[in-house]
């Protein structure tokens, strides 16, 4: 749940860009009809969004006038998303706001689409409308497909306006086993709101974060049973803590809610792993 910085591109801009070089001159005029409808339901998406009550819109409310449903997802489909659209170099320019080209969702993999945080399917009026549009990797797109929140515990966090990444809500804990592995676990701080904190674990569990973030820990698990044998030979249990505390110190300066940080702090902590619990078998 990372946080990034709005898209520079306005409704407007956006809107104009896509229905530009249209052959169909009716066509044309149709669309061109529904500008203003298009940059209105912009402003009232974003003045919602902005006190966190984006999940309480109605799509009823978000019809882009003259202009069909099917029509305005086309729009996004063909002239916005579609690589030779001519709106597609601001849909490139959304999808670059991703740090390290990577989902803010998930935080591991590659962001190459763009997700609708109101789905297209029931606010056609946001259809392209860049601060509905964040960047995502295809399986957290999928994931979150055209669902709508049914309360504000269930709200998506919105990686524009919500701010997640401020204090640290993702833990894991050592499971003393042969392999050991790590189980991650969302403890968010008490003094979020309980809607945030009830949002945190919804965002956790509706991206299977907990499976994705154990799996990617057993493979540097692996990686790092070498070194810790090495550096526990040298100097015991401390010297493998220290080495642990340090990774740890790095990750969490890097992002504090990566599964890294996360995983590094449970191992410097867990007197088992620290002595001799690395071992894989």
């Amino acid at each position: 749940m990372w946080s990034l910085p709005k898209p520079q591109h306005t409704a407007q801009e956006t809107y104009e860009a896509a229905i530009s070089r249209m052959r169909d001159k009716d066509l044309h005029a149709v669309y061109r009809s529904a500008t203003g409808t298009v940059t209105a339901a912009a402003a009232n998406y974003a003045a919602a969004a902005e006190q966190g009550l984006a999940h309480a819109l109605l799509g009823e409310h978000f019809e882009a006038g003259a202009v069909t449903r099917k029509q305005m997802i086309t729009l996004y489909d063909d002239r916005m998303a579609h690589p030779k659209g001519p709106a597609r170099h601001i849909y490139n320019a959304i999808r670059a706001r991703a740090p390290y080209d990577r989902c803010p969702s998930c935080g591991h993999r590659d962001a190459r689409t763009l997700d609708h945080v109101l789905p297209k399917t029931k606010f056609p009026a946001l259809a392209v409308t860049p601060l509905n549009l964040v960047p995502a990797c295809h399986e957290c797109n999928k994931r979150k497909g055209n669902q709508v929140a049914a309360s504000a515990e269930t709200a998506a966090v919105h990686p524009y306006y919500d701010s997640f990444d401020t204090d640290r809500w993702l833990h894991a804990a050592v499971e003393q086993d042969r392999p050991p592995a790590v189980r991650y676990f969302v403890e968010a701080p008490q003094h979020w709101a309980a809607a945030d904190q009830a949002r945190a674990r919804h965002h956790f569990d509706g991206f299977g974060l907990g499976a994705l973030y154990t799996a990617q820990a057993a493979q540097e698990l692996a990686n790092l049973e070498y070194r810790l044998g090495r550096l526990a030979a040298a100097g015991g249990a401390d010297g493998v803590r220290d080495f642990l505390q340090e990774n740890a110190d790095s990750c969490r300066h890097a992002r504090l809610n990566s599964w890294q940080t996360a995983m590094y702090v449970a191992l410097s902590e867990s007197d088992w792993f620290c002595d001799g619990g690395f071992k894989l078998g």
